[in-house]
Parts: C-alpha cells; sequence; structure tokens
C-alpha cells in the first residue's frame, strides 16, 4: 500500500547548504555536521548512533553495501540525479539528493553521506517521488 508523502515549502534549496553526515557500514549515523541539526531539526546528539532512515524513509532495510563494496543500484540513483524524500523531526517531507562516499580503512567502512536539499521547481510536472516499489528502490534491500 502506498504511503501519501506531505510535503512543505519550509526546505528550500537555497536557505540551506548541504549536510553532511558519516555513517558506519549498516547506515548507523556516526558523526554529523552542525547544518544537519538546523536541516533536519534534530540536535547531532539525537542523531548519533541511529539508522539514517530516520531522516530519509526510503533507506530502510536499504543494504549500503554489499560484499564489501558501496550498493550499485543506489549509487546509480544518486549518480542520476533521483531526488529521495528527507524528513525532518517535526515529520515534514522535502526533496533530497544525495551522494556518497565509501571510504575503506583497512577493514573497516565508513560512508560518508552529503544530503543536498532539492527545490521543488526542479520536477518538471511537480510529481511527488514514488514510494520505494515505484522508483527500484525496493530492490536494493
Amino acid at each position: 500500500m502506498r504511503t501519501p508523502y506531505r510535503f512543505f515549502t519550509i526546505h528550500p534549496a537555497e536557505k540551506f547548504p548541504p549536510v553532511a553526515l558519516v555513517l558506519n557500514e549498516h547506515g548507523i549515523i556516526r558523526d554529523c555536521c552542525q547544518g544537519g541539526e538546523q536541516l533536519f531539526g534534530y540536535r547531532c546528539s539525537e542523531l548519533l548512533k541511529q539508522h539514517v532512515s530516520i531522516l530519509l524513509p526510503q533507506l530502510a532495510g536499504v543494504r549500503l553495501l554489499q560484499d564489501g563494496i558501496f550498493n550499485p543500484r543506489l549509487d546509480f540513483l544518486c549518480h542520476c540525479g533521483h531526488c529521495f524524500v528527507a524528513q525532518d523531526k517535526a515529520g515534514h517531507n522535502f526533496y533530497s539528493e544525495l551522494h556518497f562516499v565509501h571510504l575503506q580503512h583497512g577493514e573497516r567502512s565508513t560512508i560518508r553521506l552529503i544530503v543536498r536539499p532539492a527545490a521543488p521547481g526542479r520536477f518538471r510536472t511537480g510529481a511527488l517521488p514514488q514510494n520505494a516499489e515505484g522508483d527500484g528502490l525496493r530492490r536494493l534491500a
């Protein structure tokens, strides 16, 4: 069953700079920048040890690494400029573009995630992003 997204215009892309998060290989937030507090409404201490899906619901159940390499489907969607739904602490949804960088430190992996709010006018039809079933994210899990 599709869950409709409610979108608000409180997050204009020009108001917020890109936000950087550091994740472990399981998608758990290890660090965030101060801009993340402003964009998402959470203090950094509230985000630490939380799964990234608290901010990006479409990533719930998505494996970021597959056999030690970054998820190729997710990488493809990010490089194509696919817009993901982000959600702030108040439950307001907004469009965002994601950029992942997979860093290897010996046996440990760290993933740097850049979240860039996207202007609603970027979409020609004004259509809302599809749910996980419609945009191919379901196959990422």
